[in-house]
């Protein structure tokens, strides 16, 4: 078997006031955005990241991270990502955030 590896994630940013400049780092990896969210960043995410996915013609999809990263969160964002098409997976939020939306990007490699 030959070794593989896998970086993940493809890009971590951190900074202020960087949602409405979503689509300038996401743009290179895809067209349709599954923004999976912490309750806490949710609504500023609906109101300052989508517009400007959507004004740049990034379809994008917000989804509450529901608390903990389990098999079962994994595959609930999982049917997701499938059911909008989404080619692109960005974690909007805590470490657990973070965690499930790397995962859930490995799983999905094979839809890509």
């Amino acid at each position: 078997m030959i070794p593989r590896s896998i970086t993940s994630p493809k890009k971590f940013i951190i900074g202020q006031d960087l949602l409405s400049q979503l689509d300038v780092f996401i743009k290179d990896f895809g067209n349709n955005a599954l923004l999976i969210c912490d309750d806490f960043i949710l609504d500023r995410v609906q109101q300052e990241a989508v517009p400007c996915l959507e004004l740049a013609g990034i379809k994008a999809c917000c989804e509450k991270f529901q608390y903990e990263c389990t098999d079962n969160e994994i595959e609930r964002l999982r049917k997701i990502v499938t059911t909008q098409n989404a080619n692109v997976v960005v974690g909007i939020g805590g470490g657990k955030t973070m965690d499930v939306a790397k995962a859930l990007r490995i799983m999905a490699m094979h839809l890509w």
